[in-house]
C-alpha cells in the first residue's frame, strides 16, 4: 500500500470509527409475557401497550387474553406468565399456600364515585330487593373473589342471608346475556358491560363493592418473588412504564376507549358513557388492606394478612 492509500485507509477507518461512536446502541428488547382481561378494570396492559409506554421501555410484552381475572394467577403460579394483574384476594391466598407471589405496582382503583361493577338483575324479573335472593343463584367473575366476597357482604347488610344464595363463576362478557335468560337471578356485571346490560332488559339494583370501602385496589400488578430478584432491571423498568401508561390512561380517557371498544370487540358508541376505571400511580397498602379483611371475614384466607407483606420493592 502506498502512502497516499494508506492515509485514505486511515481518513476511512477514523470516519467509521466516529460514525459508530456517535451512533447511539439500542439495546435489545425485553421479552415479557403478561396477560389482560377485555374489561376497563383488567384493561390496562392494553392501554400501556397501544399508548407506547412498555415499548418506550424497551419491553416487548406478549399478552395473552384470560376471560377472567382469577385464571391469571393460576398462570404466574404455573410460569406461563412472568407478571399479572390481580385481586389482593387471590394473590394473598396463594401467598399463604406457600406460592412467592408479591405486588409491585398498583393497579386498578375501585371508587364508589365512579362504580365500574354492579350487581344486576332482569328488568321484569322478581328480585326486587336483596332479600328476594334468598335460595336464588348469583354470578360472579371469579369463585372465592372480590367479587363473591363483597356481593356476600352487600346482601347481608341488606337482610339476605348469603348462606342461602348459590354463587357460579360466569365470564364478564357472558353475564348480560345469562341474567336476561334467567340462567341466574342476579350477578356482578363490570364495565364495559355494565353500559350496554339495558340491551338486556337488565338494570343495577346495588354498588355491591361499597361493602367492602369506599375506595381499593381491584386489582394490582403482581409476579413470583423470584422473578421480581432475578429481573429486577426489568421490574424497574415495567414499574415505570406501567405509572407512565396509568397516567396517560387516566387523562386520555377518548383514547382508550377506543382500545377498549377494539379489543371488547363492542360498538364505540355504545360505551361512551360508561364509568371509567382509573390506574393508580402508586402502590398503597392501605388500599391492599379491605380486600384482606373481608377474604379473612368469609373464611377465603386462613389467618389475618398485612398488606404490606404482600408486597415487594424493586
Amino acid at each position: 500500500m502506498n502512502l497516499v492509500s494508506r492515509s485514505r485507509a486511515l481518513t476511512l477507518l477514523g470516519a467509521a470509527a466516529a460514525l459508530a461512536a456517535a451512533t447511539p446502541v439500542r439495546a435489545q428488547s425485553v421479552k415479557l409475557r403478561i396477560a389482560a382481561v377485555p374489561t376497563d378494570s383488567y384493561a390496562e396492559p392494553y392501554y400501556i401497550n397501544d399508548g407506547g409506554f412498555f415499548a418506550k421501555a424497551g419491553i416487548d410484552v406478549e399478552i395473552t387474553v384470560f376471560p377472567t381475572g382469577g385464571q391469571i394467577t393460576n398462570a404466574v403460579a404455573g410460569n406461563a406468565l412472568d407478571v399479572g394483574i390481580a385481586d389482593p384476594i387471590q394473590v394473598g391466598s396463594g401467598f399463604l399456600r406457600g406460592v412467592p407471589f408479591g405486588f409491585f405496582a398498583g393497579g386498578m382503583l375501585y371508587s364508589t364515585d365512579e362504580p365500574t361493577s354492579q350487581l344486576c338483575t332482569s328488568k321484569t324479573g322478581p328480585i326486587k330487593s336483596a332479600k328476594d335472593l334468598d335460595g336464588k343463584t348469583i354470578g360472579v367473575n371469579g369463585l372465592r373473589s372480590m367479587a363473591e366476597f363483597a356481593t356476600r357482604e352487600w346482601l347481608r347488610a341488606n337482610g339476605a342471608d348469603p348462606e342461602k344464595i348459590q354463587f357460579v363463576e360466569i365470564p364478564p362478557s357472558a353475564m348480560p346475556p345469562a341474567l336476561q335468560r334467567g340462567t341466574v337471578a342476579a350477578g356482578v356485571v363490570s364495565e364495559p358491560n355494565l353500559t350496554i346490560v339495558t340491551e338486556f332488559d337488565v338494570v343495577p339494583m346495588g354498588k355491591v363493592y361499597d361493602a367492602c370501602a369506599k375506595y381499593f385496589y381491584i386489582n394490582s400488578w403482581f409476579a413470583r418473588r423470584e422473578w421480581l430478584s432475578a429481573n429486577a432491571e426489568t421490574a424497574r423498568k415495567l414499574v415505570r412504564a406501567i405509572y407512565e401508561g396509568a397516567r396517560w390512561a387516566n387523562a386520555h380517557r377518548p383514547d382508550t376507549l377506543q382500545t377498549l371498544a377494539k379489543y371488547a370487540k363492542l360498538d364505540l358508541e355504545k360505551i361512551r358513557k360508561m364509568h371509567r376505571a382509573s390506574y393508580d400511580t402508586l402502590l398503597d397498602p392501605k388500599k391492599l388492606q379491605p380486600p384482606l379483611d373481608i377474604a379473612l371475614k368469609y373464611h377465603a384466607i386462613e389467618k389475618q394478612l398485612d398488606a404490606a407483606q404482600l408486597m415487594v420493592k424493586v
